[in-house]
C-alpha cells in the first residue's frame, strides 16, 4: 500500500510540475541562500553567516556603496543561488513532466533534420530578436536591475553558471512549464488560447 502511494506521487502531472515550479522559485530560494551562506562561512572566516545574510539582502542599486570583496561575495551569493534553484526546478520539473519529455524526443526522432533546421533557425532569430529589444530597452529606460544583476554576476566569476542557470536550466524549465503545463491544463479545461 505505501508503495502505491509513493508511486502515485511521483506519476508525471502538469499540476505537480508548476506547484514544484513554484515551491522551488519563491519558497526554496531562502533555503538555497541559507545553505549556500552556511558552505560559504565555513570556508571564508572573513564573513559571519549573518553578514552574508545582510550583504544579500543589499539591492543592486546600493551594492556601489560596498567594497569590492563585498561586491565579489554578494555577485557570488546571487551566482550560485540561481544556479541551483534553477537545477533543482529543472530536475523537478522534468520528474513530473517526463511523459511530455518523451513524446518530445519520440518526434525529434522522427524528424531530425527538420526539428535541427527548426531549432537553430529559431535560435538565430531569438538571439537577433533578444538583442534588439535589449538595445531598445537600454534606449528607453536605461540598464534594468535585473540586467545589471546578470553582468555582476558574469564579472565576478559567475560566468559559467551563470550560463548554465540563465541559458539552459531556465528556459528548458520555463518551456516545460508554460507551454506544455499550462496549455495542456488549459486545453484540459476547454480554453482556448
Amino acid at each position: 500500500m505505501n508503495e502505491k502511494i509513493e508511486n502515485e506521487f511521483f506519476k508525471p502531472s502538469e499540476l505537480k510540475a508548476i506547484t514544484s515550479y513554484l515551491i522551488v522559485n519563491f519558497l526554496l530560494g531562502s533555503v538555497v541562500l541559507i545553505f549556500i551562506a552556511s558552505i560559504i562561512t565555513l570556508f571564508n572566516k572573513d564573513y559571519s553567516f549573518i553578514q552574508l545574510f545582510e550583504l544579500a539582502a543589499i539591492s543592486v542599486e546600493d551594492i556601489g556603496n560596498v567594497s569590492s570583496d563585498q561586491q565579489y561575495m554578494y555577485y557570488n551569493l546571487n551566482t550560485y543561488t540561481n544556479l541551483i534553484c534553477y537545477l533543482l526546478g529543472f530536475i523537478v520539473v522534468c520528474l513530473f513532466m517526463r511523459n511530455h519529455l518523451l513524446d518530445d524526443f519520440s518526434k525529434l526522432k522522427k524528424r531530425p533534420i527538420y526539428f535541427g533546421v527548426f531549432m537553430l533557425i529559431g535560435a538565430i532569430l531569438f538571439y537577433i530578436i533578444s538583442i534588439l529589444v535589449s538595445y531598445g530597452i537600454d534606449q528607453l529606460v536605461g540598464v534594468s536591475n535585473n540586467q545589471s544583476l546578470i553582468e555582476g554576476m558574469i564579472l565576478n566569476g559567475g560566468a559559467v553558471a551563470i550560463f548554465f542557470a540563465v541559458v539552459v536550466f531556465a528556459p528548458m524549465v520555463e518551456e516545460l512549464i508554460y507551454r506544455k503545463a499550462i496549455f495542456n491544463l488549459l486545453e484540459k479545461k476547454h480554453i482556448s488560447i
